[in-house]
């Protein structure tokens, strides 16, 4: 989050700010307390109703826009698109693919303790997960859960090589690597949604992020607690996760996750650099000075 005691106006207007989307044609933010609107991205904004906290964005770049679905959830702490892939596996057939964004804030925060009895976050994730059409999952976000180095690899003999790639710098006693070796009780729960929803956290156990970052920062110390995790069948197209930097923009880092998929959708950087904002076009008339 930005602190306006050192950043005055909307983040969105701050190059540096900006510069975190470079190379992106999706991404997802969490606790954006208010409306996101980025040049060349459609965004879909979630707020909370009566809180201003939380928020959620999932922007997507508007060559590919028009193919993503918005889905609906029962929960303002989860948000979702789906799109269509064509081509994806070996005989060339479509598939889904479905992209959720979720930020489940702290137990002790004022939110949460006014909703006590309302569904908990990871119980309406695990819902909607059980109950809707999503083909592969990339989950992602801000789950205020640490996990130490533990995992659930989903059938790891259907990954075949992809597995033995993941495993190969990690001891496979540790499943994972993490930086942060603490399993909360939040983390225990989590670790049995992505059980029960057979899905694999990409922290630490995925090329670029072998070591584990910590993903969160702060004066207390920090922590392993924003993931992304994905279906297995969507391992084998995961190329590469990566914790980004620390700025001066949030206490919690940046995480980029490359997905290999052969899809027209997915435009190469070439398309991406032709599809920037176009300067205004004039329209002459005789009251225009030459």
């Amino acid at each position: 989050m930005m602190d306006p005691k050192k950043n005055k106006g909307p983040k969105t207007e701050d190059p540096d700010f900006m510069k975190t989307f470079d190379g992106c044609v999706i991404f997802c933010l969490q606790e954006t307390k208010g409306v996101i609107t980025i040049p060349d991205f459609e965004c879909k904004n979630k707020l909370r109703k009566g809180s201003r906290s939380g928020g959620l964005c999932i922007g997507i770049h508007r060559s590919l826009a028009k193919d993503f679905k918005e889905l609906e959830t029962d929960c303002d702490d989860i948000s979702a698109v789906r799109v269509k892939l064509k081509g994806v596996n070996d005989s060339g057939d479509s598939e889904l693919l479905t992209i959720i964004n979720v930020y489940d804030s702290q137990e002790e925060s004022s939110y949460k303790k006014n909703r006590r009895e309302q569904l908990s976050t990871l119980d309406s994730l695990l819902d909607f997960v059980a109950n809707n059409e999503l083909g592969k999952i990339l989950l992602v976000g801000d789950f205020n859960a640490r996990t130490g180095e533990n995992n659930h690899l989903a059938n790891p003999e259907e990954l075949g090589t992809h597995f033995e790639a993941l495993t190969s710098s990690v001891p496979l006693e540790k499943i994972r690597a993490s930086k942060d070796s603490t399993t909360n009780k939040r983390g225990k729960l989590f670790l049995d949604f992505i059980a029960s929803s057979n899905l694999t956290i990409l922290n630490g156990s995925t090329a670029g992020d072998i070591l584990g970052e910590f993903t969160s920062v702060n004066y207390n110390g920090s922590s392993v607690v924003d993931y992304s995790c994905a279906s297995n069948d969507l391992m084998r197209h995961i190329s590469s996760f990566q914790v980004g930097d620390l700025n001066k923009f949030s206490d919690h880092k940046p995480c980029y996750c490359t997905l290999n998929l052969r899809h027209d959708l997915l435009s190469s950087d070439e398309l991406l650099a032709s599809l920037e904002d176009s300067p205004v076009r004039f329209k002459w008339d005789n009251t225009n000075p030459l």
